[in-house]
C-alpha cells in the first residue's frame, strides 16, 4: 500500500493492489473522495500537484495515471520505464519521473510524449522530490550523491555529496531545506546555499 500527503499537508491519498484510491482529509482523517482505477495491480508511486487539483499514480510497469480530481478524469502516460519517482510540475502540463535506467525525464501531459530529459547518470535514480514552488527537482542516485535540477531550464544546479543509496527525499514544507534518508543515515541541506546541516 502507498500513502501520499499533499504539499500543504491537507490531503492524504492511499491505494493498494485493488482498483480503489481513497482520499482523506489529513486533519480529520475523514474520507473525502475515492477514485476507481480501470484495472487492478500494485501501486508503486503517488504524487499530488502543488494545487491539489491532480494526483499522479504510477505502477511498477511504468504506467502513470494522472487524475483530474475535480472531474475524476484520468490521462495515462506510458513511460515504459522502471520508475523510482514521480512529480507533477506547477505548470499543470508536465510530469517528471526518475527511473532505474539512470534518467530524469519530463513528459507532456497533453500528448503523453517525452520532452528533453533533465539528466542522466551512470547509476540508477532511486528517489525523486519536487520543491514546494516547483523550481527545483532533487534526485537521489544509487550509491552516490543527490542532484538538484531546475526543471524550467534543464540545468543541474548542485550536487550534494553523501555516501550510500538515497531511498527517500523530501523538501521541507517552506522549501528551506532538503532531507535525504539512506540506509543508515539522514542528511539535511539548507536552501539556497545547499550547505549540509551537521
Amino acid at each position: 500500500r502507498v500513502l501520499c500527503f499533499s504539499f500543504d499537508g491537507k490531503l492524504l491519498a492511499g491505494g493498494g493492489s485493488g482498483t480503489e484510491i481513497v482520499l482523506w482529509d489529513a486533519v480529520t482523517l475523514g474520507q473525502t473522495d475515492s477514485l476507481s482505477r480501470s484495472e487492478e495491480g500494485p501501486i508503486k508511486l503517488m504524487a499530488f500537484s502543488w494545487d491539489n487539483r491532480s494526483l499522479a499514480v504510477g505502477n511498477p510497469d511504468g504506467i502513470i495515471d494522472v487524475w483530474d480530481l475535480a472531474r475524476q478524469k484520468c490521462f495515462r502516460v506510458e513511460t515504459r520505464c522502471v520508475l523510482s519517482g514521480v512529480a507533477l510540475l506547477p505548470d499543470g502540463r508536465t510530469l517528471a519521473t526518475s527511473d532505474l535506467a539512470a534518467k530524469l525525464r519530463l513528459w507532456d501531459l497533453e500528448t503523453g510524449q517525452e520532452k528533453p530529459s533533465l539528466g542522466r547518470t551512470l547509476n540508477a535514480f532511486f528517489s525523486l522530490a519536487l520543491s514546494p514552488n516547483g523550481s527545483r527537482i532533487a534526485a537521489g542516485i544509487h550509491n552516490g550523491p543527490v542532484g538538484l535540477w531546475d526543471p524550467n531550464t534543464g540545468q543541474e544546479i548542485a550536487t550534494l555529496s553523501r555516501t550510500g543509496t538515497v531511498h527517500s527525499l523530501a523538501f521541507l514544507p517552506d522549501g528551506s531545506g532538503l532531507v535525504a534518508l539512506g540506509d543508515a543515515s539522514i542528511n539535511v541541506w539548507r536552501a539556497p546555499s545547499w550547505e549540509e546541516i551537521e
